[in-house]
């Protein structure tokens, strides 16, 4: 089972991401900076309002974390 996490670089996704990493579970961190280190997960870069970027990170997915609300900064 792969694990999308929105976010898994702040203060919501982060520890979702080590509690999945720390289950064995494999997790994709999804970010909006390609430079991004999270440890024990494999880092997509991608924009939310890219319907492309964004399915391609789901593809395969077995389940994705989002947290709202997700607003325009």
């Amino acid at each position: 089972m792969t694990y999308v996490i929105h976010g898994a670089t702040g203060a919501q996704g982060a520890p979702v991401v080590a509690a999945l990493v720390a289950a064995g579970k494999p997790v994709t961190a999804l970010t909006r900076n390609p430079d991004a280190v999270v440890d024990g997960a494999r880092v997509v870069a991608a924009s939310y309002s890219s319907v492309e970027e964004l399915t391609e990170a789901y593809r395969g997915a077995d389940g994705v974390f989002v947290h709202l609300p997700v607003v325009s900064e």
